[in-house]
């Protein structure tokens, strides 16, 4: 058995942001249903409308470790087929996490009141 380097305690998760975290917590009960979120979908969990989130979900990608978020592309046209002014941004959960680590995420998280 292979063991992970990733750090799923309270603390750790107590250095990101209450946005990031909340963020992180939709996207993991989301998935496997749902892989790919675009930026104006994410924002709308934050409240923050019309805001780059590279600033938000930057933040994982920053960290030592395996990061959480990654970003996937960016998109011209959307899930309807509707076409944008500008690219938005796509983001994904990190595919090289396991179920197991992500279940152990979303218990961290389930701890942490976001709301």
């Amino acid at each position: 058995m292979i063991k992970s380097n990733l750090k799923t305690d309270l603390k750790y998760f107590g250095t990101f942001s209450r946005e990031a975290m909340r963020v992180l917590k939709f996207m993991i009960a989301k998935w496997p249903k749902k892989k790919l979120f675009a930026s104006d979908e994410l924002g709308q969990v934050i409240s923050a409308k019309d805001r780059g989130l590279g600033g938000v979900l930057g933040t994982f990608s920053k960290r030592s470790g395996q990061p959480l978020i990654i970003k996937a592309g960016t998109i011209t046209t959307g899930w309807q087929g509707q076409k944008f002014n500008r690219p938005r941004q796509v983001w994904v959960l990190n595919p090289q996490l396991k179920a197991a680590e992500i279940k152990k995420i979303k218990e961290a998280l389930d701890q942490i009141l976001l709301e």
